[in-house]
């Protein structure tokens, strides 16, 4: 997890600026980038490992019940009812609906993905 305010230096390569705080938000003592953030570091670090065949993907997953979810009051509240009203599925993903693309994307089959975000919401 990246936290705002600090640069990621990529050996022989582009220092990319750090995130204003008006591009990070906080949840439960973690720094979330947003979503242009993310796609400019998966892409950049990407460019930059691939000729050592190093691969760089993003998982953006939408609303998932988690420990943090729970303890900060999204599960069980206003926002998760609002987040279930714009899904097809009718619900919010757990961590089993968003561990196969982690494993996916870590196996030989994704060998030909690169510098991609996945966006597992559900289609919210």
């Amino acid at each position: 997890m990246f936290k705002c305010r600090t640069q990621i230096a990529l050996r022989g390569g582009p220092r990319p600026k750090a995130p204003r705080d008006a591009e990070c938000r906080t949840v439960t003592n973690r720094t979330t980038l947003n979503a242009p953030t993310v796609d400019a570091i998966t892409r950049t670090l990407a460019k930059e490992l691939g000729p050592r065949m190093i691969r760089v993907n993003a998982i953006s997953p939408g609303v998932v019940a988690t420990e943090g979810t729970h303890a900060s009051g999204i599960i069980g509240g206003e926002f998760e009812q609002l987040a279930i009203s714009q899904t097809p599925l009718g619900r919010i993903a757990q961590t089993e609906d968003i561990a196969p693309v982690a494993l996916f994307l870590a196996s030989d089959d994704s060998r030909w993905i690169t510098g991609e975000i996945l966006y597992v919401t559900g289609r919210m």
